[in-house]
């Protein structure tokens, strides 16, 4: 959808966006979407605008998330809020919050090894029961 705004609409909705999450997302991504806007096409090699969990997705496979970094908290906020407002019902707000972190923070994320945090986990679990 933002291929097809003029770079004023743009900015109006960015701005817009940037005010509902201003914790999360700083002023400059009005200009880094500005930036993807012109270099889409050339980029990624197409036309046809895509939705954010395949651009969020085709951003990282390009390697550039350090130029569209504030994109990319977007893009995974974004992508994360159906999930929180039909999760919150049967899940705390610290679980939703360590999930939001988790996701933001996915490079670090990625380098853990989740069998000790499952072991650990299970053996929480356990002394529950």
């Amino acid at each position: 959808m933002y291929n097809s705004l003029n770079e004023k609409e743009l900015k109006v909705k960015v701005e817009d966006l940037i005010r509902q999450f201003k914790s999360s997302l700083g002023v400059n991504l009005c200009d880094e979407i500005v930036h993807l806007k012109h270099i889409y096409s050339v980029v990624f090699e197409s036309k046809i605008e895509v939705g954010p969990l395949k651009l969020l997705n085709l951003i990282c496979e390009k390697n550039l998330e350090p130029v569209f970094m504030i994109v990319c908290i977007a893009l995974r906020l974004f992508c994360t809020l159906p999930l929180t407002t039909w999760q919150r019902a049967s899940m705390s707000q610290q679980c939703l919050n360590s999930l939001s972190l988790l996701a933001i923070e996915h490079i670090v994320a990625s380098t853990l090894d989740f069998r000790d945090v499952i072991d650990e986990f299970a053996n929480k679990n356990a002394r529950k029961i």
